[in-house]
């Protein structure tokens, strides 16, 4: 079968799907470059001359993911005709539903040989999404919503307390014990942001 010339771009995301698609059936570790170009029936030369190797392209997938998230986020923050403490509020049940949405991918990244993939989305997601939430906060500060001394470090531990949630699958079955970890996450809001109690509600159900 011939293989149809394409424009770069469209080629590489070609790529980078049938990467996302092969990482979590297979798992990183287990899939390889000729795996890759296989999928979309191209040699391995095209695949070269768009990454440089299975790290870069995994580099790429997990950029096109946090990427998506990252934008909302930032409408999300950046309305400053919302009070900070609705947008954070905001926020934060967004990224609760992306990884409820997400739940059969979640636990393909959460694979032994997708260690690799899930330190990457981890690091990456702590890197570009505690900046945004921050902002949040900053804001939040100057307008006197909030009394937070340290608006990163202070988003870095929310996000940080959401990723255990969130890998934490069987949580979901156990409706009492998602009751008192919601409530505790409330608190916690309240209490490292300095706002009234329950100024926020989180979307766990």
């Amino acid at each position: 079968m011939a293989r149809i010339a394409k424009i770069p771009e469209e080629r590489r995301n070609e790529l980078i799907d049938a990467a996302t698609t092969l990482f979590l059936e297979k798992g990183y570790e287990e899939t390889a470059v000729s795996d890759i170009v296989k999928k979309i029936n191209v040699a391995q030369g095209t695949f070269y001359y768009h990454f440089k190797s299975k790290s870069e392209i995994l580099e790429a997938v997990v950029d096109r993911f946090i990427s998506g998230i990252e934008t909302t986020l930032a409408e999300i923050a950046d309305n400053r005709q919302t009070p900070a403490a609705i947008r954070f509020n905001d926020a934060v049940n967004y990224l609760i539903a992306i990884a409820e949405g997400s739940r059969e991918v979640l636990d393909d990244v959460h694979q032994e040989n997708n260690a690799v993939m899930h330190d990457r989305i981890a690091k990456m997601t702590m890197a570009r999404l505690v900046p945004v939430l921050a902002r949040i906060v900053d804001q939040g500060a100057a307008s006197g919503e909030f009394n937070a001394h340290h608006p990163a470090e202070a988003t870095d531990v929310i996000l940080s307390a959401l990723f255990w949630q969130f890998h934490q699958p069987r949580l979901m079955e156990d409706k009492q014990r998602l009751a008192r970890i919601r409530a505790t996450l409330e608190h916690l809001l309240d209490r490292m942001l300095g706002t009234p109690d329950h100024t926020f509600v989180l979307n766990l159900n």
